[in-house]
């Protein structure tokens, strides 16, 4: 079992999310991912938001 310690944790804006997120779920030694975006001042940014505001807000996979 691993502790809590042992754990880390990367960030990457890697354009669409989707793909890269089945893409880092198969690698070894991945636990779990997660989307989002980061980037901007919106604190509801969503998926249109992005499309209009490419140069501030990312997506982004955990």
């Amino acid at each position: 079992m691993l502790k809590n310690n042992d754990i880390e944790t990367i960030v990457l804006g890697m354009g669409c999310f989707w793909g890269a997120e089945r893409f880092l779920n198969n690698l070894k030694g991945v636990i779990t991912t997660e989307t989002g975006y980061a980037g901007g001042d919106d604190l509801q940014a969503n998926y249109n938001k992005v499309l209009q505001l490419e140069k501030e807000i990312t997506h982004t996979n955990q």
